[in-house]
């Protein structure tokens, strides 16, 4: 095992350790390049870059590291291409390269990462559609490809992921089609962030099954149709973003049941009816409460002074 907690000259001379087991340089000033010789280190589990200065590509010759289980190299200046011959990690947990200047697009090869369970990419430059063959992904608890340039369409099987997921981020893309119903398997979902693309039609009625969702945000698209009553049954829901879509109807009573939550974002849609009065039992938690331009009318109801709001934008009503 290596680890090394500051600035060291081991980056500048590298050596070959054919029995290194785990490699360890987060948090230092490390700069320059990735050393391909590094690929020797075939019995390598655990390699953790990340949070330096590092520049260059991801070497090819790391595919050697067929014994990997943890790949972090967040927070660097890593450009390039990832390496389709890293399909070779087998036996690879976690794969977080987020917050780098990397390209091109999703390998297929790596849907041969059967025992995944952490996937993050966001911050990159990464393009070119969402490979279906991630499907085979069935231990993953967190898929975080945000802030990227992906195009095309969520792929409908990622529904075998199941109730393992927790974590999804596809937001700030080019992505494009409906949300597929058949996610409605992720029963375990926590954090579903979709904002800023180009997602239309329905927000699915099957997604009321996700039981244990805390954060929806979707705002920023061409979404239409109404809001699903079955959403009600998101008892643990602390955020809800639908601003700046195209969704209409009324807004359902049965929101009321969420009782814990601290943002209602809704703008910019074509809302109507009235403000339910039943939505007065979010209570003292509440902190934001967006609806304007939208088409509603009545009165603001008293009820709503159990709320402690920072923030309260709502329209003239008719």
């Amino acid at each position: 095992e290596i680890l090394l907690s500051q600035q060291s000259n081991f980056w500048n001379s590298p050596r070959s350790f054919s029995s290194i087991v785990e490699f360890v340089v987060f948090g230092n000033s490390l700069n320059g390049t990735l050393p391909s010789i590094y690929g020797s280190w075939t019995n390598l589990q655990l390699v953790t870059l990340s949070t330096n200065q590092l520049t260059g590509t991801l070497p090819p010759a790391y595919s050697n590291w067929t014994k990997l289980q943890r790949f972090a190299i967040f927070q660097n200046s890593i450009s390039g291409l990832l390496p389709r011959t890293f399909s070779s990690w087998g036996k690879l947990t976690e794969f977080s390269c987020q917050q780098n200047s990397l390209s091109g697009t999703l390998p297929d090869s790596y849907g041969g990462w059967t025992s995944l369970t952490t996937f993050a990419i966001t911050s990159n430059s990464i393009g070119g559609t969402i490979t279906p063959a991630y499907q085979q992904w069935v231990m993953l608890m967190t898929f975080d490809a945000g802030n990227n340039q992906l195009t095309g369409t969520l792929p409908a099987e990622f529904s075998r992921w199941g109730s393992q997921l927790k974590v999804f981020f596809v937001y700030n893309n080019q992505l494009s089609g409906r949300l597929p119903p058949a996610y409605s398997n992720w029963t375990s979902l926590s954090v579903f962030w979709a904002f800023s693309n180009r997602l239309s039609r329905a927000l699915p009625e099957p997604y009321g099954a996700w039981s244990m969702l805390t954060e929806f945000q979707i705002q920023q698209n061409s979404l239409s149709s109404t809001l699903p009553v079955s959403y009600g049954r998101w008892t643990s829901l602390t955020t809800f973003a639908v601003t700046s879509n195209s969704i209409g109807g009324t807004l359902p009573p049965v929101y009321r049941l969420w009782t814990m939550l601290t943002d209602f974002d809704s703008g910019r849609n074509l809302l109507i009816g009235t403000l339910p009065d039943d939505y007065s039992q979010w209570g003292s938690g509440m902190k934001v409460f967006y609806v304007y331009n939208n088409q509603l009318s009545g009165s603001l109801p008293r009820s709503y002074g159990n709320w402690s709001c920072c923030l309260l934008y709502i329209p003239i009503l008719s």
